[in-house]
């Protein structure tokens, strides 16, 4: 499990309880799982979980099963045949650029907190980092002059990644005019801080752009930090961005999770076709 989130191995170890609690049920221990034993576990979790956590969960027992083999605990796999529950399609929220442009430019900047709120905001949406990279990026990670950031992701991957200029003059606004009022004479090596001097977290960020969405009067439901990491990859693409560049400047380790973003194109451009063209 090394490399995976405390979140994600937390997930792993509720999964396996779950599954050595439905055995113990039977009279059956954990190394005695079979086929059929399975289908009665994933059957009673049907009932409760939509299609996607129930793939999840199928995808975190045979990595259990793997192991198991790989231990000679068990001499075959009980999960070969199992298959994934169909998953409708689902598409990111992603809000038109003008709407963007209201979201980010709604904190003020007459206070520290709304030049670190904007600072955030630009970043996020120039970079499409996630929440989690965005609030860890070191003081050391950031070059302004280069417009770049070098961020470790999902599974310590790391890339560099860039950001353009009106980003690059927020967070060097900030740096200038908030963030030492903000540390209050608290050492801290990350780069945006609470007004407390302590680290950024997703809570506190989610905050930032809920607070920011009402602000600027969006009504869309569910706006949150990665609602900016799809609308950097989908306004990226519908302005021409090679689906590769983008895919590199996620993270993604595979091209496929990043096509979504063409889907989601295609829906706005028949929107937009829809309202506008006279024969539609």
């Amino acid at each position: 499990m090394d490399g995976l989130a405390r979140s994600t191995v937390g997930e792993y170890h509720r999964v396996i309880r779950e599954l050595a609690r439905h055995q113990a049920s039977a009279n059956r221990t954990l190394v005695a799982i079979s086929e059929a034993c399975l289908k009665n576990f994933l059957y009673a979790e049907k009932s409760h979980l939509n299609a996607s956590t129930l793939n999840w969960t199928v995808s975190i027992i045979r990595k259990f099963c793997l192991w198991a083999r790989q231990e000679n605990l068990f001499s075959t796999d009980p999960t070969a045949r199992l298959i994934a529950a169909k998953v409708a399609p689902r598409y990111p929220t992603v809000l038109p650029e003008k709407q963007v442009q209201r979201l980010i430019e709604s904190p003020d900047l007459g206070c520290i907190k709304g030049l670190r709120n904007r600072a955030m905001l630009e970043l996020c949406y120039s970079t499409g980092l996630r929440s989690s990279e965005l609030t860890g990026v070191k003081l050391t990670d950031i070059d302004l002059k280069a417009r770049t950031i070098f961020v470790v992701g999902k599974g310590g991957k790391e890339r560099y990644v860039v950001f353009g200029e009106v980003a690059a003059d927020c967070v060097n606004q900030y740096l200038k005019s908030a963030r030492a009022m903000l540390a209050n004479g608290k050492f801290s090596y990350l780069l945006f801080l609470t007004a407390w001097g302590n680290a950024m977290n997703n809570g506190r960020f989610g905050v930032v752009v809920k607070q920011a969405a009402a602000a600027a009067n969006i009504v869309v439901p569910g706006v949150s930090p990665h609602t900016l990491r799809h609308c950097f990859a989908t306004h990226m693409y519908e302005r021409g961005a090679d689906l590769r560049i983008i895919q590199m400047l996620l993270g993604h380790e595979n091209l496929q999770t990043t096509t979504i973003y063409t889907h989601v194109s295609r829906s706005y451009a028949r929107a937009v076709y829809a309202k506008h063209h006279p024969r539609a």
